[in-house]
């Protein structure tokens, strides 16, 4: 007897190969669990895992059918250069080269909705990493690079 996944990746397979084409009524529920030697409820769970993922919009009374997808869509995962250190077991640091804060201009600030006194803070350092790439190497094992960090939040009246 096939799993839900097993018969979801068959159903996707098919959606994606274009045998089942944008806009197409996928066969009954109990029609998929003949063909699949499995029980309704578990096609039932499979065809709501497409329809969560979107390739399939189910409809009481009116079935499931292929959604047409014209949005592509790209994930791009940027890891936090923190917690990937950390998680190698490696002490993460940093030296702190200067504090300025800057003024955004009045549309900006009003867009925010931060007082004309605010300064966004944004401090230039140098992460210090031990096999961070770099153009020279200070004394000691550590590799220097400059980092910056993303903005600290506003700060009023400092």
């Amino acid at each position: 007897m096939a799993s839900y996944k097993d018969i979801q990746a068959s159903l996707l397979q098919r959606i994606k190969s274009g045998e089942w084409r944008p806009g197409v009524l996928l066969p009954a529920e109990a029609d998929l669990a003949t063909e699949f030697g499995s029980t309704r409820v578990t096609v039932n769970r499979a065809m709501q895992a497409l329809a969560d993922a979107g390739y399939v919009e189910r409809r009481r009374k009116a079935g499931t059918r292929v959604v047409q997808r014209t949005v592509r869509e790209a994930l791009v995962r940027i890891p936090v250069v923190r917690q990937e250190i950390e998680r190698r077991g490696e002490r993460y640091h940093y030296l702190l080269l200067k504090r300025t804060g800057t003024r955004p201009p009045a549309t900006i600030a009003a867009a925010a909705k931060m007082a004309t006194r605010c300064a966004v803070r944004s401090p230039p350092c140098l992460l210090a990493h031990p096999r961070a790439p770099s153009a020279s190497k200070p004394s000691g094992s550590m590799d220097v690079v400059p980092h910056q960090p993303r903005a600290l939040p506003a700060l009023c009246g400092a």
